[in-house]
């Protein structure tokens, strides 16, 4: 009598073929899943004030967004080093990787002195800067 084994379960091409699908399939949830989660890391706010000059009366404030993102400004507070608020400027916005010059008519304020800038976003974020006026 020749007795014959019966091998019973899938082949081991199916095997392989079952395997790299869950592989992939894995992979592609993980790839999705960390571009979701690494989305918003690009959106950087970076501000600086490149310059605060006196041009006759009027001092100009030359504000740089440095970020990756639009930089909503909801209100730019200018004071002067003893406190006393000289100009405030609202509602306005500055592209990614543009300037823009603000102006304040006649605050009483000379060259060489220093002021404190506050800068305020739309997202509440406050930026403060001291600089002296040029």
């Amino acid at each position: 009598m020749i007795a014959l084994a019966v091998r019973s379960g899938i082949s081991h091409f199916l095997q392989v073929v079952i395997m790299v699908g869950l592989v992939g399939t894995l992979g592609m949830l993980i790839y999705s899943g960390a571009l979701d989660l690494f989305a918003g890391w690009g959106d950087v706010q970076q501000i600086t004030i490149q310059s605060v000059y006196k041009v006759g009366n009027d001092v100009q404030i030359v504000v740089a967004n440095k970020g990756s993102s639009l930089l909503s400004v909801e209100r730019i507070l200018v004071y002067h080093i003893n406190g006393t608020l000289l100009g405030n400027i609202t509602g306005t916005s500055i592209e990614p990787g543009k300037v823009k010059v603000f102006t304040l008519v006649n605050p009483p304020i000379g060259e060489g002195e220093l002021v404190d800038i506050l800068l305020t976003t739309v997202d509440g974020s406050t930026f403060k800067f001291r600089v002296a006026v040029q």
